[in-house]
Formats: structure tokens, C-alpha cells, sequence
């Protein structure tokens, strides 16, 4: 197994000094997930845009992106090196899509990274993937041109490669703009990771069990405005702030919407940005009033249940101090609409939890949400006491998720639930509760 250190002390160039490497970012998402998932939103990919702007030698690497959304396979060129990431429920057609292109073009070296390999890694699958002719493992942005480097030189690589360490996020760089610019346009809006890491320990989150990931990683505030600017030059008008938890630092995330504020002023730009965060959002009054000012209308919180046994349950602990309506009410009381995140299947659910969740939503006046089932994400807490108790099972998508589809097995037989989530849904999107949640987001609510 070869870690990048060794990578970087081994490349030898001769007598390949000036050759050029053909590089391909390939974006294959699940096509089925990905429509169902994003309700048919089609959003960039992060991850080819930012580790294309840590390849620095220009002039040796002729670098090319392909979505595979948008583009059809047959127009995909041929190349040295074709890159791939994913998450686990991408694996069928990320696995399809290389095999197509080793057919076209056998000499080719496929390597793949991303969240799909550190999760398969920890389920013990990582065998899945012997497709590829690599597999890295880790933050890839201190460590891709080395990498390539590497195939370049004609060194020999092992086919699992480890990242050594987490990558410096306050050392990140702007997107790659070549790369940025020709490609926007065809997607929604944009999204602009700003943080990684959570403080919270819920049992089901695999952001926790990354290394020296309770704890908020932050990129510059100042990086983050000038990205927002390129965007918005660009013709962008919607905005994601993908993280972890925005508020993971609330004095950071402060700074940050102090520097929109005065960018938005100097420029007289004012996308609509949207972002995830915790319920202990209702504590930062002053917090949420920069937020909605700087252009915050919409907010992803993970309320997972009405129930405080379920919480508790499941070591989701911020939630349970506060009376959770009250929270989501006072949120909303500066102008945000909330977008619930909503969990079915824990353990102390009984069979009033889908009425006591409807009744939640009705009273909180949530007009949006996500409801899924709990699943065991390779390398939780959860994971390891499923597997423990032989409560695994082996589904489509059963590493990382899928509406109102489990990896879990209950612990007894509760007929009917099924049938009980196709109600809630019906109830949750009939016109009867869609009116009494929105007569309940106009009633007064009483800010402390």
C-alpha cells in the first residue's frame, strides 16, 4: 500500500520530462438517486473544480471535465487518466461507466476517490471497487498532483494509496476557473463548500469518525467572499454553503456573514444562499438577523424526531434541550423557511410516531421536509452496534442510504410501516395540513 509521502519521494522524470497527461474528471452520479434525491436539481461537482485548482504544472496536465448528466459517454475522450469520485449509492454507475471507457480505451488508468472509498473502506468492501486501477483513500487536495505526477513519470503505484493526513482546509484554493467558467451555466445555481467537521456526536452521522472531525475546519472568510463574487459575475443567483454543521464555530460563521454584508453593500450583489446547521441556531439572535440580512432564506436543520427518547436514543443531545417547536418557531420568526430533516426508525419509535411527527410539523408551521429512515453508515457508532447485533441488511444503496429505504432490520416486526410512511407522506403533502402550516407560519411567534 503506498502512502503519498513515498509517492512524492520516488518520482523520477527521466526521460519523461516534457510529456503531457491527459486528465479526465468523469462526474457519474446514480442518475435514479441523484433525481430523487435533489428532487431533479443538478448540481456541480465540488469535487473536480476544487482538485483541479491544486494541480499547479498547467503545462504537463491537459485537463478536461464530463458529467455524464449532460454529456453522453460516447463524446467522452480518450485520455490518460480518468478520475472518478462518487458516494456509495453512485457505485453501480460509476462501476458501469469505467467499464465502458477501459472497453474504448484499455491503455487508460482509472483511479477513483471520494467519499465512496473511505466508506467502503469501513464496511470492509473496498474489494468492490478492484475495477479501478486505484483507489485513493483520504483528502486528495494536498496530494493530486503528486499523484499524477507519478502516472506521468511511469511510477509504479500500489492500488490503494492513503492520504496521511486531513487536508488543511484554510489552506484551500479558488475553484479552477478555466474549468468553472466553460461549465456553470448548465447547472443549478452553485455550491461552494465552506467548513468541514461537526462538534456534535450523533450515533448515526459519519462526519464524527473522520480524523480530527469534531471540530470546525474553516476556510477564510475572505476566500469565501471572493469566490461568491466570481459566482455572481458569472451570472450565478442561487448559492449552497455546503458544510457540516455552519455554525459548528458560531463566532466564524459571524465573520463570514459580516464580510457578505460588506461585500453586498460595495458590490450590489445579493444571491440567495442556503446552507445546513443545527436547531441551537435559535440561541444567535443577532446571528440569525446578519444571516437573513446577507441574503439567508432558506435553512436545512436536522429536527430527525419530535420524540426526546429517539433523540436521546440516537446521541442527537442538542436537540433534546430545547422544546423543539418553540426553536424551529423562533427561527423562522426572522423570515428563514426551514427544511426539516426527518428520521423514521429508531429504536423507541412506537406506532404513534408518525402521528406525533405529523403533529409536529403541523404545530412548528414546517412547510418543507425530507423524511427518510434511519441508516447505518459504515463506520458510525450505529454501524458497528447493527452489525454487532446482526441487524445488517444488504440492500440496494444499503452503505449510504436511500428514500424510505433501510440497511437496519428492526428489532421486532412492525407491521405496517411501510404503509404508515406512504400515509405520512400523502398527509404531509395534502392540502388539509399544507394550510394549517402555513396559517401557523403567519401566527405571531414570541422571540425571547
Amino acid at each position: 500500500m503506498t502512502s503519498v509521502s513515498e509517492i512524492q519521494n520516488s518520482v523520477d522524470c527521466a526521460g519523461h520530462a516534457d510529456r503531457v497527461l491527459r486528465v479526465a474528471f468523469i462526474h457519474a452520479p446514480d442518475p435514479v438517486y441523484a433525481d430523487t434525491q435533489n428532487y431533479g436539481a443538478k448540481f456541480m461537482p465540488v469535487w473536480a473544480y476544487t482538485l483541479a485548482s491544486h494541480i499547479d504544472n498547467a503545462n504537463l496536465f491537459d485537463l478536461s471535465l464530463y458529467d455524464c448528466r449532460f454529456q453522453r459517454e460516447s463524446t467522452i475522450a480518450e485520455a490518460d487518466v480518468y478520475l472518478f469520485s462518487g458516494i456509495n449509492q453512485d457505485f453501480t454507475n460509476l462501476e458501469r461507466v469505467r467499464n465502458n471507457l477501459q472497453v474504448r480505451n484499455p491503455d487508460a488508468i482509472s483511479i477513483i476517490g471520494g467519499p465512496i472509498c473511505w466508506s467502503f473502506d469501513q464496511a470492509g468492501s473496498l474489494d468492490r471497487l478492484d475495477g479501478f486501477d486505484h483507489i485513493f483513500i483520504g483528502d486528495g487536495e494536498e496530494k493530486i498532483e503528486d499523484l499524477l505526477d507519478a502516472i506521468r513519470c511511469g511510477t509504479h503505484l500500489d492500488r490503494v494509496i492513503r492520504s496521511d493526513r486531513r487536508f488543511p482546509i484554510s489552506d484551500a484554493r479558488s475553484f479552477y476557473r478555466p474549468m468553472l467558467d466553460s461549465t456553470i451555466d448548465r447547472y443549478y445555481g452553485a455550491v461552494l463548500e465552506v467548513s468541514r467537521g461537526c462538534p456534535f456526536l450523533c450515533e448515526f452521522c459519519d462526519i464524527r469518525i473522520l480524523k480530527d472531525n469534531n471540530r470546525p475546519h474553516n476556510k477564510s472568510a475572505d476566500l469565501i467572499v471572493a469566490e461568491l463574487d466570481h459566482l455572481c459575475q458569472l451570472g450565478v443567483k442561487q448559492v449552497l454553503f455546503a458544510c457540516d454543521n455552519f455554525i459548528g464555530e458560531p463566532r466564524w460563521a459571524e465573520e463570514v456573514i459580516d464580510k457578505i454584508l460588506e461585500w453586498e453593500k460595495r458590490t450590489g450583489f445579493r444571491p440567495s444562499l442556503y446552507t445546513w446547521l443545527t436547531i441551537n441556531l435559535h440561541k444567535y439572535d443577532s446571528l440569525m438577523v446578519k444571516l437573513r440580512r446577507a441574503g439567508f432564506d432558506m435553512l436545512f436543520i436536522g429536527v430527525e424526531s419530535f420524540s426526546h427518547n429517539s433523540l436521546l436514543e440516537t446521541a442527537k443531545v442538542q436537540n433534546t434541550a430545547p422544546d423543539m417547536v418553540a426553536a424551529v418557531r423562533t427561527i423562522q420568526s426572522y423570515g428563514f423557511i426551514v427544511v426539516a430533516g426527518l428520521i423514521f426508525g429508531f429504536d423507541s419509535d412506537d406506532d404513534q410516531c408518525f402521528d406525533a411527527t405529523l403533529s409536529g410539523l403541523r404545530d412548528s408551521a414546517l412547510l418543507s421536509g425530507d423524511p427518510s429512515l434511519l441508516t447505518a453508515l459504515p463506520g458510525t457508532p450505529l454501524y458497528r452496534r447493527m452489525k454487532l447485533s446482526n441487524r445488517l441488511r444488504d440492500v440496494r444503496f444499503g452503505l449510504g442510504g436511500y428514500k424510505y429505504q433501510t440497511n437496519i432490520r428492526l428489532p421486532t416486526p412492525k407491521k405496517g410501516n411501510n404503509r404508515r410512511l406512504q400515509g405520512i407522506r400523502r398527509r404531509f403533502h395534502g392540502w388539509r395540513l399544507s394550510v394549517r402550516k402555513t396559517q401557523g407560519l403567519f401566527r405571531p411567534s414570541r422571540r425571547r
